[in-house]
């Protein structure tokens, strides 16, 4: 697939940023990288992926960023198999000539494309968190000149970040930190052809944790798996495309949002912007649900369904809205 019609894709999805895996802990480069010959110009493709995916995502109006194993690289290292989580943090690299491998990758993806996100994993060489030219202070030092703007993560193995990650996690409280959950569709990261529809949350599951996480104060960050051809497989188009489209209904619940005074009640989560109060009905087929006694006095309206102004604490979903993985009422806080 071309990288134009990917960024469609993404955009279409309702995806406000692009985090393509510029290295994972294979070692392979993705970019026409100097500092080896095993990546995707010299081998494979014959052509750097990340330079393609950089410039249509940014077409789009999009911000891009990138991934990056930063101390784990299985084709420079010499480690046997991982079998336990453990493993695979002790098994980094800690070595000066590992640092300064990684770090001169990393000043390549930030002169290259200037991510509006570095998102770094495994942590980085101990040796290289230091301040020679070749640390994380001097490298992030770096980065933020040429990105005043840009994101770091919290997956450098110092108290340095600029939002925190949580992976296949449940959060069950407001984050007031800047955070981000991150998964794939499936149990897997990237692609896997073993996996079948039971593997994978539904396109109402990914509405429902995204409304989740957002009602929390975090963003999602979910994994997509292109197969070999660089196409998105049709079981997990068919999900992306089920919450692209409640996005393009509904999205104005969820962009630009923050949290409220708790994150949700039995059955409904909550965010506001502004004076609104949005509160989101995970389950309209049901066709009724009543409002806490803290929204009982409160008058509302239904997204996509403005005419008719909600005055009860039994909140009857209108018909059209009950299909819909989440049905989604703006209270006017300052009314």
């Amino acid at each position: 697939m071309a990288a134009e019609q990917l960024a469609r894709d993404i955009r279409s999805w309702g995806a406000k940023y692009f985090i393509p895996t510029t290295k994972h802990h294979d070692g392979f480069c993705l970019w026409d990288s100097a500092t080896t010959g095993f990546n995707a110009v010299s081998r494979g493709p014959g052509k750097d992926l990340i330079a393609e995916l950089a410039t249509a995502i940014r077409a789009e109006g999009l911000k891009f960023g990138v991934y990056f194993s930063g101390a784990l690289d299985w084709h420079v290292s010499e480690f046997g198999p991982i079998t336990s989580d453990e493993e695979l943090f002790s098994f980094r690299r800690q070595d000066e000539a590992f640092a300064k491998y990684a770090a001169a990758q990393a000043d390549e993806l930030i002169t290259k494309f200037a991510p509006d996100v570095f998102w770094n994993d495994i942590e980085w060489p101990d040796t290289g968190k230091g301040h020679d030219d070749w640390g994380l202070g001097a490298l992030f030092s770096r980065y933020l000149t040429a990105v005043p703007d840009g994101v770091l993560n919290d997956r450098w193995g110092v108290p340095y970040y600029g939002h925190l990650t949580r992976e296949y996690s449940k959060v069950d409280e407001i984050i007031t930190e800047p955070w981000e959950a991150t998964r794939g569709i499936g149990a897997s990261f990237g692609y896997n052809s073993a996996e079948g529809e039971s593997d994978y949350l539904t396109g109402t599951e990914l509405v429902h944790l995204l409304v989740d996480v957002v009602s929390k104060g975090g963003n999602l960050l979910l994994n997509i798996g292109p197969d070999a051809n660089g196409i998105v497989p049709q079981i997990q188009r068919s999900r992306l495309d089920v919450v692209g489209q409640w996005l393009a209904k509904y999205g104005q619940a969820i962009y630009g949002s923050s949290t409220w005074r708790r994150f949700g009640d039995d059955g409904l989560r909550y965010t506001q912007n502004k004076n609104k109060l949005f509160v989101f009905v995970l389950s309209p087929e049901y066709g009724e649900v009543n409002l806490p006694a803290d929204l009982i006095a409160k008058s509302g309206r239904w997204l996509a369904d403005s005419n008719e102004l909600v005055t009860s604490q039994k909140l009857i979903i209108p018909e059209s809205l009950r299909q819909d993985c989440a049905a989604v009422l703006a209270i006017d806080l300052a009314g």
